[in-house]
């Protein structure tokens, strides 16, 4: 598919992010609900750090930022944005948010944070951003897997494909 696009001048990432997005937002206006135009701000997001992270000059030139760090930030806000959707919808659906799937969630997390130590030790990082970024990170997924969890359970047999989605992601 790349390179297709490369014949149009464009980078296939940038292209298959673009259409992802657009996608997310067509769907998220025609089966309209607060949670879903809160995800398809998260998309946006998610979208603009991917534009910032593969640099492609014609859009981060015209950003007042640039740089792993924009990007990763970008990253950052839309995970917390994906997380407040689905919060959104556990309460307004009148569930309660801590739950087996909550503390499925957390195990999960911890394991993958004892993981994480494990590495770290193993492995010498060169700067102190390296350091601190891949805990940041992992908090910021780690939140996610919980809320969704949590509303997976809520939801049932059809929230079971928001547990997988974002269970795969956080492997």
């Amino acid at each position: 598919m790349g390179r297709f696009f490369r014949w149009f001048g464009l980078p296939g990432n940038f292209v298959l992010t673009l259409l992802i997005s657009l996608y997310g937002i067509i769907l998220a206006c025609i089966f309209r609900t607060p949670s879903r135009i809160i995800c398809a701000a998260a998309m946006l997001l998610s979208s603009l750090g991917d534009i910032i992270l593969m640099d492609y000059k014609p859009v981060t030139n015209r950003l007042p930022f640039r740089g792993f760090t924009a990007g990763a930030a970008s990253f950052g806000i839309a995970h917390i944005v994906y997380a407040s959707a689905f919060i959104f919808t556990t309460v307004s659906s009148g569930y309660n948010v801590i739950n087996r799937g909550f503390f499925c969630g957390i195990g999960l997390s911890i394991i993958a944070l004892i993981t994480l130590i494990f590495l770290m030790r193993t492995k010498k990082q060169d700067s102190n951003v390296m350091k601190v970024l891949p805990f940041c990170y992992l908090l910021l997924i780690s939140f996610n897997l919980t809320v969704i969890f949590s509303c997976s359970v809520n939801r049932g047999a059809y929230g079971l494909i928001s547990g997988v989605g974002a269970l795969s992601f956080f492997i």
